[in-house]
């Protein structure tokens, strides 16, 4: 169900790997922090808590030690990761799996202003993240 055609070539795959990897270790030589993108996320409180995908299973959003952590539970081996904040309710994931390369958690806000979800845009080969809807159960 989540498992793609090889629509992009393990080129084009091994490329945006290498993209991501050379983005984050610029940004390292640079004199830059990483860690302080993610604790520089307006409203944390809003987005912390527990949220499930019909098919996939539950996840969960937390500070973890000052630090955004989303974890997709059912494989929270591979795909646990720190956010860093883009815009108003759009942040970078980068999962500790080198293999993934980094990607988007786009959250849906409610008119009452509260988070009601959010969608996961990385882009794969081999699986549909964009399939995925989690909604907030707490």
């Amino acid at each position: 169900m989540f498992h793609r055609s090889n629509s992009r070539s393990k080129h084009q795959t091994i490329k945006h790997n290498v993209f991501d990897f050379l983005v984050i270790l610029s940004f390292k030589l640079a004199g830059k922090d990483v860690s302080k993108l993610k604790s520089n996320i307006p409203n944390m409180a809003i987005y912390e808590g527990d949220y499930e995908d019909k098919v996939y299973g539950k996840a969960n959003i937390r500070n973890e030690n000052g630090k955004a952590v989303l974890e997709l539970l059912p494989t929270k081996e591979l795909f646990k990761g720190n956010l860093y904040y883009l815009s108003k309710n759009r942040f970078k994931i980068i999962v500790n799996d080198g293999f993934i390369p980094a990607g988007e958690i786009v959250f849906e806000q409610g008119a009452d202003k509260k988070i009601k979800g959010f969608k996961v845009n990385i882009e794969t080969g081999d699986f549909h993240f964009e399939d995925l809807d989690f909604k907030k159960v707490n």
